[in-house]
């Protein structure tokens, strides 16, 4: 499910950039540039979700 999500946030973020470099006015530049700032969050925090899930069994094991 991260996966799929991460996916998504990224083909997303490149629609974006897209924008953001070809936008007809500031406003779009502008707008696109703060929308981009907002998924790189959001992209970090599914990519720290997926991190804490996949590292969560050897935890309970007593692993790591």
């Amino acid at each position: 499910m991260f996966l799929i999500v991460a996916i998504v946030l990224i083909i997303s973020m490149i629609l974006v950039l897209l924008r953001l470099y070809f936008g007809p006015t500031l406003y779009d530049r502008v707008l696109a540039s703060n929308v981009f700032g907002t998924q790189t969050v959001l992209f970090i925090g599914v990519v720290g979700l997926s991190l804490i899930h996949i590292s969560e069994p050897t935890r309970r094991r007593g692993i790591g």
